[in-house]
């Protein structure tokens, strides 16, 4: 019996197949993750991304259409490397931001304070959001994603996506708002 092909495998995981999933998945599991570390250089980073590949193209099976079942993983993995690359660089630089805001503020203690007491207050509302708009607020504002770039990871309409953000600012206003 011959092993079936990958083009076989993915429209098999179209229909619902959990056998030729699992069989997709420990065929390029491990090449996709050794090829995000290449790009990383962070074993726990890629094999998540190689992760959530997977979880996506299980989420999405029904609408994907794939010709080239290698190309179109390896391609998924490099850009989702890239995405990652660029939300460090935002982290990184949100954080050099916070803490030259901090050090400005250092020398009034009172400052410094009432700073770290809104940052506490922004996180805690943005916990409360619903999952959904909190994680496409998070990929706007935090991960400096697009609202094209979010609609295609999350396989949202642009519409959505800019629903979202306007609900979460409109929460966020009303309990920072209702906190001071």
């Amino acid at each position: 019996m011959t092993e079936p092909t990958d083009i076989e495998l993915f429209a098999q995981i179209c229909n619902g197949n959990e056998a030729a999933f699992r069989t997709l998945f420990e065929r390029y599991f491990t090449s996709l993750s050794v090829y995000a570390n290449k790009i990383l250089s962070d074993t726990e980073a890629s094999i998540d991304i190689v992760q959530s590949l997977f979880v996506s193209i299980y989420e999405n099976r029904t609408t994907l259409n794939v010709q080239n079942v290698r190309s179109f993983l390896y391609q998924s993995v490099h850009n989702r490397c890239l995405n990652e690359i660029k939300h460090r660089n935002i982290q990184n630089q949100y954080a050099s931001n916070a803490i030259f805001v901090v050090s400005e503020a250092s020398n009034d203690v009172e400052e410094t304070i009432q700073l770290s007491e809104t940052e506490a207050l922004i996180a805690n509302a943005m916990q409360q959001l619903p999952p959904q708009c909190r994680k496409v607020f998070e990929m706007s504002r935090i991960d400096g994603l697009t609202n094209d770039e979010i609609a295609t990871q999350l396989n949202l309409s642009k519409r959505t996506v800019e629903t979202q953000i306007s609900k979460a600012l409109k929460i966020l206003r009303e309990k920072l708002k209702a906190e001071n």
